[in-house]
């Protein structure tokens, strides 16, 4: 079960109407793929409208940059067309119009060109959300603190833990989190060509969220780790 708290008006749904509906998490999907092709899918969230949120993590032989289908926004990014391992975290208002498998490929550093990578991708759908997701990043194991621009206010924080190699295994997410949601290439290796990741959310009013660290046995490559705040929209 997905948390959720006072009603608030979401700001989307497949009729295209604001509904009542309370700030939470209505569904979470993730897929991961081995480094074949420059496309990478993952299903479309259960519910009805809300907002997107999508964390792609890539994995290839040389440098990436994410690219998304019109209507989405870059949120925030992290190594994105100057790492081989690049972590980006894109957002969109639900307006009816998506397919039930969202596609997001991977390109050379410019952008010119398909580029094969491996991947792994968590999708959220967010009801009641305001639209605003700040994100920040780092290179160690235990996601960063973050203080949205924003100031205090009733957020959904979502922690990160990402890696290019698909060997590992994580049990447990950040102390008071929930909703562990793993993705990793299906091929179980340790070349630095596949990815991993899990994510975990949790519902909390401040300013500053520190999250602690993910439980996680084997080696990380190309590790970068993300606290993710999106906004509830105003009561």
């Amino acid at each position: 079960m997905f948390p959720a708290v006072h009603g608030i008006a979401s700001q989307g749904n497949k009729g295209g109407a604001p509904n009542p509906v309370e700030f939470g998490v209505l569904g979470v999907s993730s897929a991961g793929h081995d480094p074949v092709g420059s496309d990478h899918t993952v299903p479309l969230p259960e519910g009805e409208g809300g907002l997107l949120v999508v964390i792609a993590k890539g994995a290839g032989g040389t440098q990436l940059r994410w690219s998304a289908p019109g209507g989405w926004t870059t949120a925030a990014s992290e190594g994105d067309g100057s790492t081989n391992w690049p972590v980006v975290v894109f957002a969109r208002m639900v307006d009816g119009t998506e397919p039930d498998i969202l596609t997001f490929s991977t390109m050379n550093s410019l952008g010119t060109a398909p580029t094969v990578a491996g991947s792994a991708l968590v999708a959220y759908r967010v009801a009641g959300a305001h639209g605003a997701v700040e994100a920040a990043f780092s290179s160690v194991a235990n996601p960063p603190a973050l203080t949205p621009s924003w100031g205090a206010a009733e957020i959904l924080w979502i922690a990160a833990f990402t890696s290019r190699l698909s060997n590992g295994t994580f049990t447990a997410p950040p102390a008071n989190y929930g909703g562990l949601t793993p993705a990793r290439s299906p091929t179980i290796s340790a070349t630095n060509t596949y990815a991993q990741m899990a994510t975990a959310h949790r519902l909390h009013t401040a300013a500053t969220e520190d999250p602690g660290t993910f439980a996680f046995t084997g080696t990380t490559n190309g590790l970068f780790t993300a606290t993710i705040a999106v906004r509830a929209a105003a009561p």
